[in-house]
Parts: structure tokens; sequence; C-alpha cells
């Protein structure tokens, strides 16, 4: 067995409150933060262990051609974006990116046969990388769906905007639409969310205010995105708990229904459940209703 008689050091130091002192962290990666995935990492682990009972313990180590994990890893891709929800696709995805880069490491270090090797292998230049981005959006923007403007398998999926009370609650009730969107991604459902929208203008929902020409325009974009839904294709509206009490959402679920949209679902405790037009019309006429005493 190999003796050390000395730690490596990068001559860097780290002080810590207690006057303890290491070496940096720096340039050594940051393992500590995979800390912050529990849920992927378990999902991950689930993976190894569900293949490990079909092929037995590492299996993929003793190499296989490397385009069979990207083959692998972008069917899974296309499947989860089509909806399917059969299998574990995203983590399927992972793993596969994953392993495909330890064999790359492995062929490399030429503890695994060169032929594993059958990615093509392009001649660098011709264009700069500025030049290879700006062209790749360019195909992409090209190939995407007509419709919806999304690159998806099979139909346009459907759109559902996001329809719940925001002002006069913490952080602008941002939260909640946060839940509903990753339920819906979950799901398969394309969404719109005016707290997504917010932010993309550098809205701050902790410190910034809304005066009334920031209303005009939100009002105006938002009446916008439902204006475009497509009730053809199935499209609808998302009613976060509270909408039937929101000035903003007693304006908007009116319209949708004006439009013909009929598909509503109400997003209650990280589920949604379906809700049919009278259900939704009688809500708005008990609020209305309510301060007479007859609701």
């Amino acid at each position: 067995m190999t003796e050390f008689d000395h730690v490596k050091d990068s001559g860097e130091r780290q002080k810590f409150e207690t006057g303890a002192v290491r070496d940096t962290q720096s340039g050594k990666g940051r393992y500590d933060l995979l800390l912050t995935l529990p849920h992927m990492l378990y999902r991950l682990a689930r993976h190894f262990e569900n293949g490990a009972v079909k092929y037995g313990d590492d299996n993929w180590r003793k190499g296989m051609p490397l385009r069979r994990f990207i083959d692998s890893a972008f069917r899974h891709l296309c499947q989860y974006a089509a909806g399917s929800r059969d299998e574990d696709h995203l983590t399927a995805v992972v793993w596969n990116l994953m392993c495909h880069g330890e064999t790359a490491n492995e062929i490399t270090a030429g503890r695994l046969p060169s032929s594993l090797d059958d990615m093509p292998h392009y001649e660098q230049g011709g264009r700069t990388p500025e030049e290879r981005t700006a062209f790749l959006t360019t195909c992409m923007e090209a190939t995407a769906c007509p419709d919806c403007k999304t690159h998806h398998l099979g139909p346009c999926p459907s759109t559902w905007y996001i329809a719940g009370p925001m002002r006069g609650l913490p952080q602008s009730n941002f939260p909640a639409f946060d839940e509903a969107v990753n339920a819906a991604d979950l799901a398969g459902m394309r969404v719109i969310s005016p707290a997504n929208m917010d932010r993309a203008v550098g809205f701050n929902p902790g410190t910034d205010e809304i005066t009334p020409e920031i209303l005009r325009e939100i009002i105006q974009r938002d009446t916008e995105a439902i204006r475009n839904l497509d009730p053809t294709r199935g499209d609808g509206l998302i009613l976060l708990q509270g909408w039937e009490k929101s000035v903003g959402c007693r304006a908007e679920v009116p319209l949708a229904l004006w439009l013909g949209v009929k598909n509503f679902r109400l997003f209650d405790e990280g589920a949604f459940f379906n809700r049919t037009p009278g259900y939704i019309t009688d809500m708005l006429f008990c609020q209305e209703q309510n301060g007479r005493g007859m609701c």
C-alpha cells in the first residue's frame, strides 16, 4: 500500500469563524450543492437500482457504444416532450447523459476500447462559436411548429393560462403560481404564467410597486394571452385558490368564457380538478350576489 506523507495544497486558505483553516474549495467542484437536489438524486438512484435489478450492478461500465446513450437520452426526451408519463423519462435522460460522459472519459483514458466512440467527429473551424450558436438558433426557429412555436411530437399540446389572485398577497402570490407551473409541467401541460411574465420584465414582487401605468400594461398583456387561447385545441384556464374573489380573475374568466374556452381546472393542494363552464359561471354569479345574501 502506498503511504502518503503530505496533503495536497493549493496555497490558498479559507478561514472559519472558529479560527479553523483549510485549503480553499475553488476549482474542486461544489459537491455540497448537489445536496440541493435530493428529489432528483433519489430518482436517479432509483433508476440505477432498477437497472441493476434488470441487468446487474455496473453493467453499463463494461462499455457500450456512445451513440446508444445519446439515442436513448433523445428518445426519452422526445417521449417526455410528447406528454408520456408511463416511466420516469426525465431521469432516464439524465442517466444516459451521465453514463455517456463517464464512458467517454474511460475511452479517453484507455480503459475502454476506442471502437466504442462511434460519435461523429467534426473538424473545428468554419464558423465561430457565435456563428454556430446563431445557426442552431435559426434551425430551431425554422423547425418549430408554426402554430404554437414549440417543438413537439404529434398534435400541438394545449395551452393553459394560470389565473389567480395577486394584489395584496405576500410575494404577489408568485409561489402559488410557481407551484401550479411545476405541477403542470409534470402533467405535460404547456402553461402561461403571469408571474413568469412579470419576472421576464424585471418585476420583483417583494419590492416593486404596481403603478397605474404598469397595471394597464399588465392588463393588456394578460388579456392578449387569453385572446390567443385556442378552444379548438383544448386550451383552457388553470384557476388558483381564491380566484373568484380576485378583481383581475373576475375579468379574465368571463373573457375566456366569451371566447369559447370550455376547459377549466382548479389547482388545489398540488392537484388539478376539472370544472365545467357552468360551475365557473355559478361561482361568478354567487360571488357577485354574495353581498346580497343570495348565495
